[in-house]
């Protein structure tokens, strides 16, 4: 399973056995604080401490419209919510490929910036962030959100009122938040709030097939994680949609890098608004 070979990895970690891409990403991150080791500290807005949104590096610095449209989200609502001022990386990437001692230390930061704030929740738009506060951090005493759960929860109160779409589009379930956090329904209640008729793809829930992304592949297999992306792309296709919806950062940017659109839920809920 993924924890042994996360196991695995750290063992090889340990003794410098790592990847030039992996070591890369360790750099990038112990100079920026982010895996993509850009320099620019990006500006949210903030409303107040009810709720913290983790962006994460690849909403942040790569596929920036996830967290714009989460920020207009939160912001129709009236929630009352923040980012973080320094926001450091989540830890995942480094936790996954077996360097857990820069990991700990972005663990440590992060903890102390949350602590300081005192929000009830923290809601996320990526997967793999929320894995790993679920099962890196520790007594931060805040329920912990994927979007979608957060989306559902403020409709249902009535602080969040979308419009319909009236639209079929398939849906693609992300690794980290479908296998490795057990959230399936979420996103599905979340598009038919919305008014989108969910398309299941050959391949779905428990035995969906990966977007090639996570787990350090795209960085060290960039080849491999373009044949598996094709391999989504092809299922896709074959609803005769050359559209998805997806809820994972990274999804987004490895599926489109194979020729098809995809929009995160994110995206989708705040066109409604």
């Amino acid at each position: 399973n993924a924890e042994l070979f996360e196991e695995l990895r750290s063992v090889l970690a340990e003794r410098g056995w790592l990847l030039d891409a992996h070591v890369r990403i360790r750099e990038d991150v112990e100079r920026t604080g982010n895996a993509y080791g850009a320099s620019e500290k990006l500006e949210y807005p903030s409303s107040g401490d009810e709720v913290i949104y983790f962006v994460g590096c690849t909403a942040r610095y790569r596929e920036r419209e996830i967290s714009e449209a989460m920020v207009r989200v939160l912001n129709a609502s009236g929630a009352r919510f923040t980012v973080l001022g320094d926001e450091w990386c989540c830890g995942s990437p480094l936790l996954r490929t077996g360097q857990r001692d820069v990991a700990s230390r972005l663990i440590a930061h992060n903890v102390e910036e949350i602590r300081g704030i005192g929000a009830e929740k923290m809601v996320f738009t990526c997967p793999g962030c929320l894995k790993t506060f679920k099962e890196s951090y520790s007594d931060l005493g805040v329920e912990l959100l994927h979007a979608s759960e957060y989306i559902n929860s403020l409709v249902s109160e009535g602080r969040l009122q979308p419009g319909k779409l009236k639209i079929a589009l398939p849906y693609h379930d992300p690794c980290h938040l479908g296998r490795h956090l057990g959230i399936y329904d979420a996103p599905r209640e979340t598009l038919e709030l919305i008014g989108v008729e969910v398309v299941e793809l050959s391949r779905n829930r428990g035995n969906a097939w990966c977007c090639g992304s996570g787990g350090g592949v795209k960085s060290g297999f960039p080849e491999f994680a373009t044949w598996t992306a094709d391999e989504r792309v092809g299922e896709i296709r074959e609803t005769g949609s050359d559209i998805v919806v997806s809820a994972c950062p990274f999804c987004k940017r490895n599926l489109e890098d194979s020729g098809v659109k995809v929009f995160d839920l994110a995206e989708l809920v705040s066109q409604t608004l």
